[in-house]
């Protein structure tokens, strides 16, 4: 088995399709496998470690964010140490970003069915609000929530 990045065909998707710098952050352009002979279904690939979407992003700690209203907000807060990448599986949400040097602001808006995930650096504010019902966000993340790296900062 080769495991080496480039050699098996599947690796395209490991691979974004895109990528956008908004005002405050990355969003990456997912590659989603959605093949006429494998109806019913479409893979999409949310880390492999040979090929990262961020350049010396570790992934070290992964979950999923269940909101189960609409409106519903997680967040408010910003980290010293852990970045993330957070990726919508289902519904949508409103991202609210900002700068806690500059104070410069940003609201991104995600839809799980754009296959589209954002980069969260570190001292970026942020706030996730879900604008659907039963909406789930994944999140890696280069380190495990560490309460000391947990800022409060207060978007929404």
């Amino acid at each position: 088995m080769n495991l080496k990045f480039g050699v098996n065909e599947i690796d395209q998707y490991s691979v974004p399709s895109s990528k956008r710098k908004t005002k405050l952050a990355t969003i990456y352009k997912l590659n989603p496998r959605d093949r006429k002979d494998k109806p019913g279904r479409i893979l999409e690939v949310l880390w492999d470690r040979r090929k990262p979407y961020v350049s010396g992003f570790d992934n070290r700690y992964s979950y999923t964010v269940i909101f189960k209203k609409s409106g519903s907000v997680a967040g408010n807060h910003y980290h010293k140490i852990k970045q993330e990448l957070f990726t919508p599986l289902s519904g949508k949400f409103t991202i609210f970003l900002e700068d806690t040097k500059t104070k410069e602001k940003e609201k991104v808006l995600m839809d799980a069915n754009l296959h589209e995930m954002i980069y969260i650096h570190v001292g970026l504010a942020h706030a996730v609000r879900a604008e659907t019902k039963d909406a789930i966000l994944f999140v890696s993340a280069t380190s495990p929530g560490l309460e000391e790296d947990e800022i409060p900062y207060k978007l929404v």
